[in-house]
């Protein structure tokens, strides 16, 4: 029953997720932005929180941003390239 299951789903999630035509359109998108942070982690490791700091007294900086970054949920990582990449808007009034 549970190879049973777990075929099932992993049917579905290859149907639904994995190959699926919206998801696939903003894999170049999601590869740029990981590329960009990538790249903004290694000139800056210091910008890295707690852990992925302290680890770069033993690993090299690349591993460790590999790692931080890896740790980032999706909505984390869009974030934090918002915040670094994306200018903010003014938002004040309108003549």
């Amino acid at each position: 029953e549970i190879s049973e299951a777990t075929d099932e789903l992993r049917d579905f999630l290859f149907e639904n997720v994995y190959r699926n035509p919206v998801a696939k359109h903003e894999e170049s998108t999601a590869k740029v932005m990981l590329e960009q942070l990538f790249d903004y982690f290694v000139r800056y490791p210091e910008k890295m929180t707690g852990y992925f700091k302290k680890e770069l007294e033993t690993e090299p900086v690349k591993r460790c941003v590999c790692d931080y970054i890896s740790s980032m949920t999706d909505r984390y990582a869009i974030s934090n390239f918002k915040q670094l990449f994306i200018p903010k808007v003014w938002q004040g009034p309108v003549d």
